[in-house]
């Protein structure tokens, strides 16, 4: 059953698995069980106690709740420590042949224990009935138990434990070191992210859902700006075409969020307070496990788009541009993983989400020019925007030196003085100005075309062809500061419990958002 999906088990597997999981964690004093037989038929059940029964004779110290055990697998047990209704200690000691030593116990104190009876029932009942001495009082099992001769010894058993062990002197120098886990850290990280790539394997939707969406965009972008020219208009819509793919981040990080999100409550819910691996392993595990696929999606997105829109095709800038897509789709995978790594709740996080896709996407220069910005945005939240890097580094990419070939329709036309051509009246000022004049020779009707070049047009979205290089270190280290606030998050929040205050914020923030697109909505219903 090694290559069985848990979810497959019965549930006896289950709880084999649960208790082989627990001594993969190497429990260095016992293991705990908490009633390792229920759900279970008698077969089932006893196949269980067996299984513990050959641990505790391997080495393994065991202590384990258990609910109406038979009279079978009551007899598997070396020792029973029973609790009253009040929870206070009645009995414990072993159980003996047939429970011949739980049986003894009893009748020293006057309460016999009837032929062929399941001796885990007789303790039952006897702590809920009580019993009468010969003389008539009745018995306080609890007092009883304290004033007993196998008390006294079960106490000098446990003084004598506690004296050797502080005795102990480690003689092997700390080799034999205490850890918090069983395995070291590396090995911790190499299992846990084979264990989650097998997971993503295992839920064909999340891969597909990534990649489809890389196929749809791409088409669409590539074949809706199919092979760009070189008018006014043409710049403009390389600009767009770059700026397209802020529309895949919403699709990415919804599909990200569920699927980390359910990962690390099941990590902090149980697997990290059972010390099976620490925060380190988890979040090294859920992010290397995102980039394989990450840089798939952006391959095939970039050949869907990037050839197809005519952007230009020498091997430096488009060997830059898909660096770019690259780093842009680790972006946006390692952004959904930091958002829910602070977010206190799954609610929160869906109020958190418009709010960064808007400002993501309105503040970079494109919707709104950078000259055109009100001074409050301008300043701070152009730079502070991401896409901001990712739109200019591109487009200085793909815009510089491209020439500039405007139609007729965008170019000015003005008339010249009799005895002049268009060439002697406005070359000079064509020159200087940075146009260049679309019929020099003729003597009516002059046309005049205010670039001659993208770079000249790429100082209208306030990008230089040198910020190439410097947009995509700034980018690099958005996408590297995304993961280091996945770990830092991770560590402080889930581990430590710190808590920041951005619930709160963000909500508010989401909430607002939600509203003012509800009121759009409300007046375009109006409107129409």
């Amino acid at each position: 059953m090694q290559d069985a999906i848990v979810a497959s088990l019965g549930v006896e597997q289950k709880k084999r698995l649960t208790i082989g999981v627990e001594l993969a964690a190497k429990p260095s004093l016992l293991l705990f069980l908490d009633e390792p037989t229920s759900g279970l038929d008698s077969q089932s059940a006893y196949s269980i106690v067996r299984f513990l029964k050959k641990l505790a004779a391997a080495g393994q110290a065991i202590v384990c709740t258990i609910h109406q055990p038979s009279s079978i697998l009551i007899q598997q047990f070396d020792m029973i420590l029973a609790l009253n209704p009040g929870g206070n200690t009645f009995y414990f000691g072993p159980v003996g042949e047939n429970g011949g030593a739980v049986i003894k116990y009893f009748a020293d104190r006057g309460v016999e224990c009837p032929p062929h009876k399941n001796v885990a029932e007789f303790i039952l009942e006897t702590a809920a009935k009580g019993g009468k001495r010969a003389d008539g009082k009745r018995l306080n099992w609890s007092e009883e138990w304290k004033n007993s001769e196998e008390a006294k010894e079960v106490l000098a058993e446990i003084g004598r434990v506690k004296t050797q062990r502080s005795k102990a002197v480690d003689d092997k120098t700390g080799k034999e070191q205490e850890y918090e886990f069983a395995a070291p850290v590396w090995l911790q990280t190499t299992m846990l992210t084979r264990r989650v790539f097998t997971q993503h394997w295992r839920d064909p939707s999340y891969y597909y859902g990534k990649l489809f969406v890389s196929v749809i965009i791409g088409i669409f972008n590539g074949f809706t700006f199919y092979m760009l020219g070189n008018t006014i208009q043409d710049m403009q819509n390389r600009m767009f075409t770059a700026f397209l793919i802020l529309v895949i981040p919403p699709t990415i990080v919804n599909a990200v969020v569920p699927k980390f999100y359910q990962n690390m409550a099941l990590w902090q819910a149980r697997e990290h307070p059972s010390r099976i691996y620490g925060w380190f392993a988890f979040t090294t595990a859920q992010v290397v496990a995102e980039i394989p696929i990450a840089i798939v999606g952006a391959l095939i997105y970039w050949l869907l788009w990037y050839y197809p829109s005519g952007l230009p095709t020498d091997s430096g800038t488009a060997g830059y541009v898909f660096l770019m897509t690259m780093l842009f789709f680790l972006f946006q995978a390692s952004w959904g993983q930091w958002i829910c790594a602070f977010a206190p709740s799954f609610t929160v996080i869906s109020n958190v989400l418009p709010f960064f896709f808007v400002m993501f996407s309105l503040f970079n220069g494109v919707v709104r020019p950078y000259g055109q910005l009100s001074v409050f945005w301008r300043y701070w939240m152009y730079y502070v925007n991401p896409s901001t890097y990712w739109i200019g580094g591109v487009i200085a990419a793909t815009l510089a030196d491209v020439p500039v070939r405007c139609a007729p329709a965008e170019a000015a036309h003005f008339n010249v003085p009799a005895g002049q051509t268009c060439a002697s009246y406005a070359g000079a000022f064509a020159q200087a100005a940075g146009g260049y004049l679309l019929n020099p020779s003729a003597a009516a009707d002059c046309q005049y075309c205010p670039y001659s070049s993208g770079t000249q047009y790429m100082t209208t979205l306030n990008i230089a062809p040198g910020d190439k290089w410097r947009h995509f270190a700034i980018f690099l280290a958005f996408v590297v500061s995304n993961w280091a606030l996945v770990y830092f998050f991770i560590w402080s929040v889930r581990v430590k419990g710190w808590t920041f205050g951005f619930g709160p914020l963000f909500g508010a923030a989401g909430m607002g958002v939600n509203a003012v697109k509800g009121l759009f909505n409300r007046r375009l219903k109006k409107e129409t």
